[in-house]
C-alpha cells in the first residue's frame, strides 16, 4: 500500500519480548469487575460441567467485588465522572498489531514521551473508580502487583502503561480477554467480543463502554493526547474511527513464525494461571491459527477507512535493530511534535532495556509448513521469506 509511510527493511535480530515457564502470582483479571458483570459471566460459563472446579474461585471473585461496590458507586454519582464524560479526548494515538508482535515494546517507547497520557495497571484494576479511588487503596493494590509479567518477563507495576482490554474485561462482557478465562469457547467470544459477529448492537454497545473508559481517562491524565495498545482493536478501526475521525495509528508487524511461538506460549502461561475451564492443545492451536487470520484479515480491510495522513506501519525487527530512527519516522509521519525533546528519555529507557534477555522457543518444519500455509498473505503482504526460518538447534 503506496499510500501508507512504512518501514520495510525487516532486519531479524534478538527479540526483547518473550516468555516465562514460571508464571508469577497476580490478581486474577476479574478482580475489581462489577457484581453484575461477574455473575452474568458465571452464568454463562460457569455453571457448566467444565467450570464446576473453579466453583470457589467464582465464589472470591463475587466477594471482592462486593468490597469494591461502595468505591464504584461513589464514583458514578461522582462530580469527576460527570466531568470526564462531558470533555471529548484529543484523538489518541493508537498502537495495534497482533499479540506478541512488539506492541507492548512500541508502546513502552512511545509513552516515555510526557506529552502522552496512558491507561496503567491503576487503571485496569479499578476501571469503574480509578478518578475517586481513595489513595490507601491504591497503596494496597500497588503491593500486588509482580515485579515482571508474568508470561515473558517484561517489568510491569501499578502505574505501568497496560492495555485497555484488561480495563474492558472488568467493564463489560464484550471483551477478547475472557477467551483466555473460558478457552474451550474462545472463538465463539473472539468473533463476539472483537469481530462483533453476532449482534450488531454489540458494536454498538462495546463502542460507548469503550468511549467512556477513555473519557475518564482523559481527565485523569490531565487532557493529554492518549497513547493506546490494545491488540483487538486491530479488528475494531470502525468503532474507533466512529469515535475519533482523526485519530492516529501506529500498525507493529512482526515475523508470523515468532508471532505463533510466542503466542502459544501467552496462552498456555495464561490459560493456566487465569483460566476458568480448560482447553486443548489442539483446539488451542487452532484458534490461534484462526485469530492470526481473522484479525489481520481484518485490519486489511479496514485500513483504508483510516486517512493515509494518519496511519503507519513498521516492522518489530526494525523497531529493535534502529529503534530512533523508527519512532523518528513514526513521529514524522504521523505530524506529531517533540521528537527530539522525547530523545534523552527513550534514550534512558533504551539502555535500561539493553541487558533483556527472553527465552528461546522454536518450531519444528511442520509446524513451519502450517503456519506458512495458513498465513501466507501476512508474509506476502509484510515481505517475511522463507530465509527468515530459525529451525531448532540439532543436539
Amino acid at each position: 500500500m503506496s499510500s501508507i509511510s512504512r518501514t520495510v527493511t525487516g532486519t531479524r535480530t534478538a527479540e526483547l519480548e518473550g516468555s516465562s515457564s514460571t508464571p508469577a502470582r497476580i490478581p486474577h483479571s476479574l478482580t475489581g469487575g462489577s457484581s453484575d458483570l461477574i455473575l452474568k459471566l458465571f452464568l454463562r460459563h460457569g455453571v457448566r460441567p467444565a467450570g464446576w472446579s473453579k466453583l470457589p474461585t467464582w465464589i472470591g471473585l463475587l466477594a471482592k467485588s462486593m468490597m469494591g461496590v461502595p468505591f464504584r458507586w461513589h464514583e458514578r454519582f461522582s462530580e469527576r465522572r460527570v466531568e470526564a464524560l462531558s470533555q471529548e479526548p484529543v484523538p489518541p494515538l493508537f498502537v495495534i498489531g497482533h499479540w506478541r508482535s512488539g506492541t507492548t515494546h512500541l508502546h513502552n517507547l512511545l509513552t516515555q514521551d510526557p506529552q502522552f497520557g496512558c491507561l496503567t495497571m491503576r487503571h485496569c484494576i479499578t476501571p469503574n473508580s480509578f478518578l475517586t479511588t481513595p489513595e490507601f487503596l491504591n497503596r494496597k493494590l500497588a503491593e500486588m502487583m509482580p515485579e515482571t509479567r508474568p508470561v515473558d518477563g517484561m517489568k510491569m507495576g501499578w502505574n505501568f502503561p497496560q492495555e485497555e482490554e484488561f480495563a474492558l474485561e472488568r467493564m463489560t462482557d464484550l471483551s477478547y480477554n475472557h477467551c483466555y478465562l473460558f478457552p474451550d469457547r474462545a472463538e465463539d467470544i473472539f468473533r463476539r467480543t472483537v469481530l462483533f459477529e453476532n449482534r450488531a448492537e454489540d458494536g454498538v454497545k462495546w463502542t460507548v463502554e469503550y468511549h467512556k473508559l477513555l473519557c475518564r481517562l482523559s481527565l485523569d491524565q490531565g487532557g493529554k493526547r492518549l497513547c493506546l495498545k490494545n491488540p483487538p482493536n486491530t479488528a475494531r478501526i470502525p468503532q474507533l474511527l466512529q469515535l475519533f475521525p482523526e485519530a492516529r495509528f501506529v500498525y507493529i508487524v512482526r515475523n508470523p513464525e515468532h508471532v505463533f511461538r510466542s503466542t502459544r506460549d501467552l496462552w498456555r502461561n495464561v490459560t493456566k494461571l487465569l483460566g476458568l475451564t480448560k482447553v486443548g492443545e489442539q483446539l488451542m492451536e487452532q484458534n490461534l491459527v484462526l485469530f492470526y487470520r481473522l484479525l489481520l484479515k481484518s485490519y486489511l480491510g479496514h485500513r483504508t477507512l483510516i486517512p493515509a495522513r494518519n496511519l503507519i506501519e513498521v516492522k518489530y525487527e526494525d523497531l529493535v535493530t534502529t529503534p530512533l530512527q523508527t519512532l523518528k519516522t513514526i513521529y514524522e509521519s504521523l505530524r506529531i511534535d517533540g521528537f527530539s525533546d522525547a530523545t534523552p528519555r527513550l534514550e534512558n529507557y533504551l539502555q535500561k532495556k539493553a541487558g533483556f534477555q527472553k527465552s528461546e522457543h522454536y518450531l519444528d518444519s511442520h509446524e513451519v509448513a502450517k503456519i506458512r500455509q495458513e498465513w501466507e498473505f501476512a508474509f506476502s503482504e509484510w515481505g517475511y521469506d522463507e530465509k527468515s526460518w530459525c529451525p531448532a538447534p540439532q543436539s
